[in-house]
């Protein structure tokens, strides 16, 4: 078997032409310097240097393994650089894959963490729709993750990460009413997230379903959209009041009690593929905390 070590004391010899500032730099002895030496020459089966009065000299046989060494080491030592990078989390990619915008409410607060710890990692969330979501192949084959409902699941998935969403009405806090009748929804100005989002189809269906009557006046791309419609006054809008704690604190939004029964939303972060890399360790381990 090849010892990598000789090979590296032989190129440091030969870059210096001196065993002992060879040794120096290694920091090693100088008798373990020529000792390796010996055995690589041993190992060749010829003569790697010359001795001279201020050090040694390549032979022939010396400066042809030199050039072949080199760069084959320089490969190694490369390759070794990306190998301990892997194993340290300073390189490589995070992908999640998700068909609601919920994750950026829910998961918020772990992507940061795992950002700040590991700053070199690429992050990619992508929204794909429920198809893509079905399609085991294509998602092994792009993301690393998936967050979705926990309905979608099949039974070879491995959940590392469950949450519920519930729905609440809210409205602005100088607003004189503090508790809506579904019965009546139809009054007020209502404020939702679009119909592409699975959170605004749950939220009609439970209308339907119950034969309530209701205008949508304002539909918008997300939560925090209905939110600042809602803060001017305009309507009320459903949203996760989860989410928007801090403008509850700050007295801009409060939530409205309610008749309604909502059915509350169940998500799913899975992992995809059975295998752990380091990387999806690192990110379950900051998820955990």
């Amino acid at each position: 078997m090849v010892n990598l070590d000789w090979y590296r004391v032989f190129l440091e010899v030969a870059k210096e032409k001196n065993i002992t500032k060879a040794s120096e730099n290694l920091y090693v002895s100088q008798p373990a310097v020529s000792k390796c030496i010996k055995l690589l020459e041993k190992d060749l089966g010829e003569k790697l240097f010359v001795r001279e009065h201020k050090g040694v000299t390549l032979t022939e046989f010396g400066k042809a393994i030199y050039l072949s060494v080199k760069n084959s080491l320089d490969s190694l030592d490369s390759l070794a650089k990306i190998i301990e990078d892997v194993k340290n989390v300073k390189i490589g990619k995070l992908r999640i894959a998700t068909n609601t915008s919920n994750i950026g409410y829910i998961l918020a607060s772990a992507i940061e963490k795992f950002c700040k710890k590991y700053p070199n990692i690429e992050l990619k969330i992508t929204r794909i729709n429920d198809s893509n979501l079905n399609n085991t192949s294509y998602l092994e084959q792009n993301f690393d993750y998936a967050f979705l409902d926990e309905e979608m699941l099949t039974s070879n998935l491995n959940v590392v990460y469950k949450c519920e969403v519930s729905y609440d009405f809210i409205g602005a806090y100088d607003m004189q009413v503090d508790s809506i009748d579904v019965n009546n929804l139809k009054k007020h100005n209502l404020i939702l997230i679009n119909d592409t989002y699975t959170s605004r189809n749950n939220i009609d269906n439970y209308f339907k379903q119950n034969n309530i009557n209701f205008r949508v006046k304002y539909e918008v791309d997300n939560y925090s959209m209905v939110v600042s419609l809602v803060k001017m006054g305009l309507g009320i809008g459903i949203v996760n009041a989860n989410y928007f704690q801090n403008e509850i604190k700050n007295k801009e939004i409060k939530v409205l009690k309610s008749n309604a029964k909502f059915n509350n939303r169940n998500l799913v972060l899975i992992r995809i593929g059975k295998e752990q890399t380091i990387v999806s360790a690192s990110f379950e381990k900051v998820l955990k905390c």
